[in-house]
């Protein structure tokens, strides 16, 4: 498990925007090496409840499918528009 820089704290906050469900894909995330899915969510716009949506509903509740939905960030934005996010 890798750790969490101060700067991969603050784009946590920001990802999550305070969504339970949010944070804890996120920390699982970055605690996983995965801080540049995060960034790209951050890029995209894909926030907050968003990030639960689309781990949970989309991704079936796998973070490697979540990674894996995060390489290709426009059809995973698509996706979640299509859901009302």
């Amino acid at each position: 498990m890798s750790m969490a820089t101060e700067a991969d704290v603050e784009l946590g906050l920001r990802v999550s925007a305070g969504n339970p469900g949010a944070i804890s894909v996120v920390a699982r995330l970055l605690g996983t090496g995965h801080a540049a899915t995060v960034r790209a969510l951050d890029q995209a716009g894909i926030l907050g409840p968003a990030v639960w949506v689309a781990f949970k509903d989309l991704g079936g509740q796998d973070a490697a499918k979540l990674v894996e939905l995060a390489r290709d960030i426009d059809d995973l934005k698509k996706r979640l528009q299509e859901l009302g996010y």
